[in-house]
């Protein structure tokens, strides 16, 4: 991951959150809008945690979900 990858995230979606936020209510397409601003912040989240030391972790499961600091 680059940083200027983070950065380009982070433009996308104070982008979209301020199409969003000017534009009116009834708008037909806020929900494509909004699935896609959950999708950058669900992005810019897991950078964010993986560019601060937190690494993926399995479950009892089995599953890759739980965030775990590196080195403790």
């Amino acid at each position: 991951m680059k940083m200027s990858d983070t950065d380009e995230l982070m433009v996308k979606y104070v982008e979209l959150y301020n199409d969003i936020m000017s534009t009116p209510d009834d708008r037909k397409e806020d929900e494509e809008l909004m699935t896609k601003l959950k999708d950058l912040a669900i992005r810019l989240s897991t950078r964010y945690l993986f560019e601060n030391g937190y690494t993926l972790k399995k479950d009892e499961n089995g599953s890759l979900c739980l965030l775990e600091k590196e080195g403790n």
